[in-house]
């Protein structure tokens, strides 16, 4: 006597199947996580931007300063623009930066030193970066 019929297994998937499948994957993976706090706004970091707009033809290193220590941010090419966030460490109400701009392998040790600049959260620092370092300048976008 023949006992039951074998039950027919699923069929494998084919391959457009499976790179649906692995696309949904990554996707899900990539997907942004960040959640709205209990007022529906998207918490974030304080940030201060700065554009660094490099007119010299050296590349140079820009520092940051408060309290009277510095800390780096990063270099920028010669004759190019690059945007730096100050840390977040940094950022407080009421304080106020300066910058420091150093021709990256000068034998001159002239740096442009900024005045002391009070920015706020928000803020975007304009730092021009001039072909000679003494004439850079900087300004304010609100």
């Amino acid at each position: 006597m023949p006992g039951p019929a074998p039950s027919p297994s699923p069929p494998a998937p084919t391959g457009l199947a499976t790179a649906l499948i692995v696309t949904l994957a990554l996707a899900a993976a990539c997907a942004d996580r960040s959640s709205p706090d209990f007022r529906g706004s998207i918490s974030s970091t304080p940030s201060i931007t700065v554009d660094v707009r490099n007119q010299n033809f050296a590349d140079v290193s820009v520092y940051v300063g408060r309290g009277g220590a510095w800390q780096r941010m990063g270099d920028v090419v010669g004759n190019t623009t690059s945007q730096m966030e100050i840390p977040s460490a940094l950022i407080s109400p009421e304080a106020t930066y300066q910058f420091r701009v150093h021709a990256i392998g000068s034998s001159d040790d002239e740096d442009f030193v900024s005045q002391p600049v009070m920015a706020m959260e928000g803020d975007v620092i304009v730092l021009t970066v001039a072909p000679a370092l003494s004439m850079s300048s900087w300004s304010i976008r609100r």
